[in-house]
């Protein structure tokens, strides 16, 4: 017999729901901390086999660990896609039992719908480029707090100065503590940027995904590893369109008795992949490559120029998947079919 457990995570509690064949309830346990030792011990107390178990939970707080332990015990584990569960996110009877024993009956039922499980090397990749997007985010923060305090002072100092190697020696012999305080920060921030910048590039280096992206033109090393890190398997979405609106760079849309309606990109999935493919669609200024300048070009008389970056970085991200899948570098001859599709930048 299989049995269906569900388990409504969080930080610092779990409840577990375990479901028969026929619906009925085998155990309910709640379980007053989110520990390692909690866990193995209420794995412990499962009254049935353990490979007879399929689990359901969704992916939050400690959701990764807790799945690692369950798959090791033997358990068969899903995760459930948050965006998508609307039976949980609806219900006008919304508590831990409830939502627990909703994921096992949606497993039961086979309507779960799940969500991608990277393997691990995906995912210690995706912490070392979301990490190093968080100090640059930090950074960018302190440079903007440090031209608010020269400006607050009526500094002699010229703001565009203020990060160059004389704005900073300014600073030291010149400023107040605030001033030094923020350039210190910035500093050491920079320095362990750097720091991950040199893991990034190694990965760039040697792995055949980041290699194959960096043929195209404005994908350097970091751009390169962080759409591999982001997308992890890209033979998962079966087609360009896929992929685009797993990053969110497809317009939303609103579709009735035959009128359709289109709005702004969904934003849905990673920010970290659609931040990605923007930041490199804004370089493409700085080249001189016909199909994607030229494409830029022709879009931002009527689009303007932020909307025709975001349909220049889905253009490329579908151009991507088209050179991942094909295993073949990017030639500005072979990309340019199968883009019609793209022409709308919203």
């Amino acid at each position: 017999m299989t049995y269906y457990l569900g388990i409504d995570l969080h930080k610092r509690t779990s409840t577990w729901v375990l479901l028969d064949e026929d619906r009925s309830l085998v155990k309910k346990s709640v379980h007053p901390c989110a520990t390692y030792e909690h866990i193995a011990r209420a794995i412990h107390d499962v009254p049935v086999p353990l490979a007879d178990i399929k689990v359901a939970l969704e992916p939050v707080c400690g959701w990764r660990w807790t799945a690692d332990m369950l798959t090791h015990a033997g358990m068969d584990v899903s995760c459930a896609n948050t965006l998508k569960t609307r039976l949980i996110a609806s219900s006008k009877l919304k508590h831990d039992t409830v939502d627990a024993i909703a994921l096992a009956e949606l497993l039961r039922a086979d309507f779960l719908p799940k969500s991608y499980q990277a393997p691990p090397d995906i995912v210690a990749l995706r912490d070392l480029v979301r990490e190093r997007a968080y100090l640059v985010h930090m950074r960018t923060g302190l440079k903007n707090r440090l031209q608010g305090i020269v400006t607050a002072r009526g500094s002699i100092l010229p703001l565009s100065s203020v990060m160059k190697k004389e704005g900073a020696y300014w600073i030291r012999e010149h400023g107040d503590d605030d001033m030094r305080r923020m350039v210190s920060l910035i500093e050491m921030i920079t320095k362990e940027i750097r720091t991950l910048d040199e893991r990034v590039e190694y990965v760039a280096r040697t792995h055949p995904v980041p290699q194959l992206l960096m043929t195209m033109p404005a994908v350097g090393p970091v751009t390169a590893v962080t759409v591999f890190a982001e997308v992890g398997d890209f033979t998962r979405f079966s087609s360009p369109n896929k992929l685009t609106a797993y990053a969110g760079l497809v317009p939303s849309e609103r579709s009735s008795a035959g009128r359709i309606a289109h709005g702004h990109i969904t934003k849905l999935g990673s920010p970290y992949l659609r931040g990605a493919c923007v930041e490199a669609a804004m370089r493409i200024r700085e080249t001189t490559d016909p199909v994607l300048y030229g494409h830029y070009l022709q879009l931002k008389p009527r689009a303007g120029a932020m909307k025709t970056r975001v349909a220049l970085a889905r253009k490329m991200l579908t151009i991507m998947w088209y050179m991942v899948n094909r295993h073949e570098p990017y030639r500005m001859s072979t990309h340019t079919a199968k883009l019609g599709d793209l022409e709308r930048p919203f």
